[in-house]
């Protein structure tokens, strides 16, 4: 559920996505090394989401196992930092109910996601 597309195999670089967004859609901003499984944050990386839920989650990893952070934005606003070290499932989200709301998530340059889920 990418916008404008699935992203490319390589090394891109993405504008920030400014406009809305469908719901349940998703958008890269910096630049980025794609693989077939995952996102690897290179310089200014974000991703931006609509979703409606009450609890989000991203598989995550740090290159090398060192410590980076993820900086995660409800509405535009600062909502809580994520450390990062080992690849496992991250919570991002926990809401008291499912609700529509406007991720924006800020990785460190060297930190992979893979996978997000919704609960």
């Amino acid at each position: 559920g990418f916008v404008p597309g699935r992203p490319r195999p390589g090394v891109s670089a993405y504008p920030p996505h400014t406009g809305p967004l469908p719901l349940s859609r998703f958008a890269l901003g910096g630049t980025w090394r794609e693989t077939p499984e995952s996102a690897t944050a290179v310089g200014d990386a974000r991703i931006d989401a609509e979703f409606q839920a009450a609890r989000v989650y991203l598989v995550l990893s740090s290159a090398g196992g060192l410590a980076r952070s993820v900086h995660v934005l409800l509405d535009g606003r600062p909502y809580r930092t994520v450390p990062v070290r080992a690849q496992t499932l991250y919570e991002l989200v926990s809401l008291p109910r499912a609700e529509i709301r406007r991720l924006t998530v800020r990785l460190d340059p060297g930190l992979s996601a893979y996978a997000f889920t919704f609960g």
